[in-house]
Parts: structure tokens; C-alpha cells; sequence
């Protein structure tokens, strides 16, 4: 008999049907997706350990720098699709686990173990943007989502604790009616707004063991809220995209009565 003869039958996966069909459920660190195009959607589900310890070698290369560039526990970036992941960060160990290689071994941010968080990172150029954080409390994630044409909607968990920057340069930008209560106004500068979500006083500046979050948009809808908060999310992305497309035609009526009366200064003038 061929020694092939009991194998089953190959069948070809369409990824270009369905970019959803590999799924990050193993946990992992350090994961880097970089796409021009091909949304990740489905959700894209993903597991970060940020416990787990790489060698080098198997690590993206970084050219030399005085100050090394900070490596993302997981950074998603699509520059002409949208973007939409479910991440799940496992508890981030209250010492670092034995290391049998020192030399071979890297930490993710070079800092004390009791300074370390979690750093998830995604961006799109066209694309909207959905992302989900599920962490347990206690274990601090750094986030930040960014788009310049598309929408945004995060998902925080409800530990969340710490700074949040929310920046929208057509001002459309909202926070669920479930964090809010949570959240303290700082400042607003620009098309930024600062507040802090949670206990302040669990944060010191001391060892900032807290959370922190940057959301924006240059030119789309942004929306924050905890996770399950699914149907709030669509209800103001809808009223969001309609305050858009009302300020857009504010804008054109504004800029043809500006045209006409321009015609005629310049005919009055000659």
C-alpha cells in the first residue's frame, strides 16, 4: 500500500473568503499582525500571556537604538480594512518566571517586574476599528487605538483603572452611559479630552500601576465602553455617523453661502 493511501483527503481553506479562520485562542506574546489589505474580522480572536518569555531569535529585529523601541504584547495594524479582535489577556504573574538563559531571554519593557503591564497597540488607515480588552483586575494594559478615516469602538474591561485620552478632530467622540459615571474629568486640549476611569487614588505616581488607554480618530465616530455593552455601542455609532453627516452639510451650506458672497464683493469691486 502507498504510504500516502490512508491519509484523508486535503481540502483548501478560502482565506480570502474568510480572514477569520485562523484564530490566536493559543496563548502567545509579543504578537504582530501588519496587513496593507485584508481585515482581521470575525472577531479575530486573540490570547495574550504576557508571562511567556521569548528568545530572542524568534522576536522581530530592531535596529539599533540608545533607547530600544518598546515591543507590544500584541500590535494589529491593516492599513486599508477595518480591524475587529477580541483579546484576552491572561494575569500577569506577580514575579517573573524562572529563566534557565538569562542571555537569551528578553523582557517585553526592560523595566522592574513590578512596574511591567501589558501593551496592546492597533491601528488603521481606512478601516474602522473594534476592539475588545478582557483582563482580570490587577494585571495593568497600556492601549492604544488609532484610525484616520475610520471608526472606533473599544471595549474596556471593568477593572479598568487610570488615564484615558480620547481624541476627535470632528469632536464626535462618546463615552457609554455605563463608564461614565466612572470617569473624572482632567482637561480637554484641542480635540483631546483627559479623564481618569476608576479610583483615583489606586493610581500613584509613584508606581502607576493603573491602566492607561489613547483612543482616536482623525476623521470617524469614537466610542468607549466596557465589554457586553454591544447594543449601546451600535445605538451611538449610529447617532454619531448621523451628527457627522448633519455637521458635513452644516459645512457645505456654510462654505456656498461664503462662495456667494464672495462672488459678489469681487463683482461689486469690478
Amino acid at each position: 500500500m502507498h504510504p500516502q493511501a490512508s491519509l484523508p483527503p486535503y481540502t483548501p481553506v478560502d482565506e480570502a473568503s474568510d480572514s477569520s479562520a485562523h484564530q490566536f485562542t493559543r496563548p502567545a506574546n509579543h504578537i504582530q499582525i501588519s496587513r496593507t489589505f485584508g481585515a482581521l474580522k470575525g472577531p479575530m480572536r486573540f490570547t495574550v500571556d504576557p508571562n511567556m518569555l521569548l528568545p530572542k531569535s524568534l522576536l522581530p529585529y530592531q535596529l539599533f537604538s540608545l533607547r530600544p523601541k518598546l515591543r507590544q504584547n500584541l500590535e494589529l495594524q491593516v492599513e486599508f480594512a477595518r480591524i475587529d479582535a477580541d483579546v484576552t489577556v491572561l494575569p500577569l504573574a506577580p514575579a517573573p518566571p524562572q529563566r534557565e538563559a538569562e542571555e537569551d531571554l528578553v523582557d517585553i519593557d526592560g523595566m522592574n517586574w513590578k512596574h511591567k503591564k501589558v501593551h496592546i497597540k492597533t491601528g488603521t488607515t481606512t478601516g474602522d476599528v473594534t476592539l475588545r480588552i478582557n483582563a482580570p483586575a490587577g494585571t495593568p494594559v497600556v492601549v492604544k487605538v488609532e484610525s484616520i478615516f475610520g471608526h472606533v469602538r473599544l471595549f474596556l474591561p471593568r477593572s479598568m483603572t487610570g488615564p484615558l485620552i480620547v481624541s476627535s478632530y470632528l469632536r464626535v467622540a462618546r463615552l457609554s452611559p455605563a463608564l461614565q459615571p466612572a470617569c473624572f474629568p482632567l482637561r480637554q486640549a484641542s480635540e483631546q479630552t483627559h479623564w481618569f476611569v476608576g479610583d483615583m487614588a489606586a493610581w500613584t505616581d509613584k508606581d502607576e500601576r493603573g491602566d492607561e488607554v489613547r483612543v482616536g480618530s482623525q476623521f470617524g465616530v469614537v466610542w468607549v465602553g466596557y465589554v457586553g455593552e454591544e447594543a449601546e455601542a451600535q445605538r451611538a455609532m449610529r447617532l454619531g455617523v448621523l451628527g457627522m453627516t448633519v455637521k458635513g452639510l452644516w459645512m457645505s451650506f456654510l462654505l456656498w453661502v461664503m462662495y456667494g458672497i464672495l462672488l459678489r464683493v469681487v463683482g461689486w469691486v469690478l
